[in-house]
């Protein structure tokens, strides 16, 4: 991705709220959503002498949840142990307040409460682990929508988790879950995504008004081509003069986001989620280099300006490095490795569990031969005991389909591994011919339903000659559909 130029001047509105307090979008729904069983085998380990359990939902996870939602949702749950045991066990779950005083490390502050009459728990929360398996039958959570709720903002749900019978045991952290729920159903119903895709845009912040993305829609539902829109990009900085690494825009990316409403709140009105990307520039601040103290602060921050300014996530892209601290960190940075990016990403993700993280998967990790960890592609640790899918949202490959595969972060579904991105710039692995087509229709089919453009701007040189078809034959593949065109310009106004 082409870099962004930082200028001297801080955020305005972050600054203040960073003062004051001292210093994740996923798949929308247009009906009833419900989300497939994990794999049973995943956690049968050892001979059975460890009675410890765990709830999981549809898609693994056991400790972050999000449910965007229209009309209705259902998210189920299972009970499961890593040893098979003898006799048969059951948790009951309950909507319970308590669940928001228990000491826990996902953030509940700021959110309003999910009503309690909107969320059916079936088979009265009991989940049930016949002797000998790993994993019960589900129990579903049902949600239902009243049309009342303020669809851009994040609503809680308390869940608490007990054994009711057996000699299963649960830890602390197991014995609470919060979920974390928007209801877009207030939202105009841009309704038959029927296979569920996420389109995302990571635009030249630089180069182009980002209200041009509400000019392309898919002709037979009127819905927007792209429902995912990151502005690339916001850069990590090293303050001398403090000391510390900090987020900063350059003179394109900071009069938009002081006009939020103007430039991005028509998007978010339209269903689309709005992200920004984070990227170093040039200097000794990484994503990857901080100590686990650096990263939490640095999260909290991240976290201020998303408060700020309204933004539903952010997406991690480790390039740009300056690369003589690389081998040789400065004071208080470590040697870039994969454990510290996903240190990073955590502690991004627990600092507001119900925004989207993304990473972009560039190439091996910032030409990772110098890494530690040496030339693999992102096989991300776990951390604190959680794996990488948990507390990363969306994975997303380079333009190089050889590397940089999503699959790699363990835990993350298929339908949030974005594949085969495209670059309409230069440009690099667009849609411009039917064998690309037809790949990027083949990845649909596997269930990969993220796919991410960067540089799409019909003001280029290049609209009618590549973008412009890469965009129908994209829309063709992934929503068997075609692009229509309002013809509305929206230019720079900014500087």
């Amino acid at each position: 991705m082409k870099n962004i130029t930082i200028i001297k001047s801080r955020f305005s509105i972050v600054s203040i709220v960073l003062a004051l307090i001292g210093f994740s979008f996923l798949a929308c729904a247009n009906d009833a959503i419900e989300i497939g069983a994990v794999d049973e085998d995943r956690y049968a380990v050892g001979d059975g002498s460890s009675t410890h359990a765990f709830v999981t939902d549809g898609d693994g996870r056991m400790f972050f949840h999000n449910i965007d939602f229209r009309n209705g949702s259902t998210m189920p749950f299972y009970l499961n142990v890593r040893n098979r045991q003898s006799t048969a066990s059951s948790v009951t779950i309950t909507y319970d307040l308590s669940a928001l005083d228990t000491p826990n490390t996902r953030n509940s502050e700021n959110h309003q409460v999910f009503p309690k009459h909107l969320v059916e728990l079936t088979n009265g929360g009991i989940l049930s682990l016949a002797a000998g398996t790993t994993q019960s039958p589900a129990m579903n959570m049902v949600l239902t929508s009243d049309g009342s709720l303020d669809p851009n903002m994040s609503y809680i749900i308390p869940l608490r988790i007990r054994v009711t019978s057996g000699g299963l045991q649960l830890t602390e952290r197991d014995e609470t879950k919060l979920i974390f729920v928007r209801d877009i159903t207030a939202l105009p119903d841009g309704s038959n995504n029927p296979f569920g895709i996420t389109m995302m845009s990571c635009y030249e912040a630089n180069d182009m008004n980002p209200l041009n993305h509400l000019s392309f829609t898919l002709r037979s539902t009127g819905e927007l081509f792209f429902n995912t829109v990151i502005i690339f990009s916001a850069n990590v900085n090293f303050d001398e003069t403090t000391g510390r690494p900090f987020v900063f825009f350059n003179e394109n990316i900071q009069p938009k986001l002081d006009r939020f409403d103007h430039y991005y709140r028509p998007l978010q009105e339209r269903g689309v989620r709005i992200i920004l990307s984070l990227l170093p520039n040039h200097d000794r601040a990484g994503l990857s280099n901080m100590t686990t103290e650096g990263a939490r602060a640095f999260a909290q921050e991240v976290r201020a300006i998303c408060d700020a300014f309204g933004l539903d996530g952010i997406m991690l892209d480790e390039e740009y490095m300056a690369r003589n601290f690389i081998n040789n960190p400065a004071p208080g940075f470590l040697r870039p490795s994969q454990y510290n990016l996903a240190r990073m990403a955590f502690e991004i993700k627990q600092a507001q569990p119900h925004r989207s993280l993304m990473l972009y998967l560039f190439a091996d990790i910032s030409s990772s031969t110098d890494w530690a960890g040496g030339s693999s592609n992102f096989p991300l640790p776990d951390i604190d005991g959680i794996e990488p899918g948990e507390f990363i949202d969306f994975a997303i490959q380079d333009y190089n389909a050889s590397v940089g595969f999503p699959s790699q972060i363990r835990g993350v579904p298929d339908a949030r591994q974005a594949w085969r991105s495209q670059e309409w710039v230069l440009p690099r692995q667009a849609a411009t011919t039917q064998t690309v087509e037809n790949n990027l229709r083949a990845e649909r089919d596997r269930g990969r339903l993220s796919h991410m453009i960067f540089g799409f701007d019909p003001s280029r040189g290049n609209w009618n000659t590549t973008q412009l078809p890469a965009m129908q034959r994209t829309a063709n593949a992934y929503f068997e559909d075609e692009v229509k065109d309002s013809g509305v310009r929206y230019p720079i106004d900014w500087r």
